[in-house]
């Protein structure tokens, strides 16, 4: 998770606060497990653009998070 947080920062910089927006959400599946995936449009210091925050938590009571997606120009520069 670390190196994750490491290598996001230093393409896209640090989260700009409150500049999430809801984008939307889908409940899926994949064999047994269900999911709640969640998307939202975000702001960062260091990213021109919209970074895309793509977030999957189980679809239970507790609702832990399974996965967490960052998509944007930047990134997706090698």
């Amino acid at each position: 998770m670390k190196e994750g947080n490491e290598m996001v920062r230093g393409k896209i910089g640090y989260y700009v606060p409150d500049s999430k927006k809801f984008k939307d959400a889908v409940k899926t599946s994949e064999k047994v497990k269900k999911y709640l995936v969640v998307r939202y449009n975000a702001e960062f210091t260091d990213e021109t653009e919209d970074v895309m925050v793509t977030m999957i938590f189980d679809d239970n009571e507790a609702h832990q998070v399974s996965g967490i997606f960052f998509n944007s120009p930047k990134l997706r520069q090698r």
